[in-house]
């Protein structure tokens, strides 16, 4: 008896994949910037970027609600082994990610993972785990967003690298519709030069 196999092949229309980072609780900013994320989200979604990011409350969970309003792919990254230590031991979510990848690693190698595996950052509202990121992402020599706003991370990364911004690949925008198509337009200049 023979059994027939068939390949299913899946052509994603996503020009690039972006990390977002973020704080993993945003209850400071109140409601009005918690809706901005969302419109964040919603862009990141239009634009066709892949989302990779943490398994998380806060900026990451409001900005993925954005993009899955728009049927955006959103891939998420556990610092578990699996589900049941996702859930039950770091009590993480499991919606609304497309995609669940459990590394194993803990925080800092999750972390680690999620950067490699992106084109680029996003760095939204954070604290010290978001400025961790950062950093990953600048040793990466990735392209990183910083959406500048009422909180101190953007400040802090301002302090750090000074003017050096440009040739460090770190550009600032206030507005992050703009931010997103500026930064949509580089990777695609990336890209088309590979």
């Amino acid at each position: 008896m023979k059994f027939k196999t068939s390949v299913i092949i899946i052509t994603m229309k996503q020009k690039h994949s972006i990390c977002i980072a973020g704080a993993s609780d945003l209850s400071h900013l109140g409601l009005d910037k918690i809706d901005s994320v969302k419109l964040f989200g919603q862009e990141l979604a239009k634009a066709g970027f892949v989302i990779n990011t943490a398994t998380a409350s806060g900026f990451s969970f409001w900005a993925l609600k954005g993009v899955s309003e728009k049927n955006g792919v959103v891939i998420g990254f556990s610092p578990a082994s699996n589900e049941r230590e996702h859930v039950n031991l770091y009590k993480l979510p499991i919606e609304p990610f497309s995609s669940v990848i459990y590394t194993g690693f803990g925080y800092p190698g999750r972390n680690m993972i999620m950067t490699r595996s992106s084109d680029a950052l996003i760095i939204g509202p954070g604290y010290i785990e978001t400025f961790h990121e950062f950093m990953m992402g600048l040793e990466e020599g990735k392209l990183i967003g910083v959406w500048e706003g009422g909180w101190e991370i953007d400040e802090a990364i301002h302090d750090l690298i000074g003017k050096k911004g440009k040739s460090l690949n770190v550009i600032f925008e206030k507005d992050p519709i703009k931010l997103i198509e500026r930064m949509a337009k580089i990777l695609d200049v990336k890209k088309s030069k590979k």
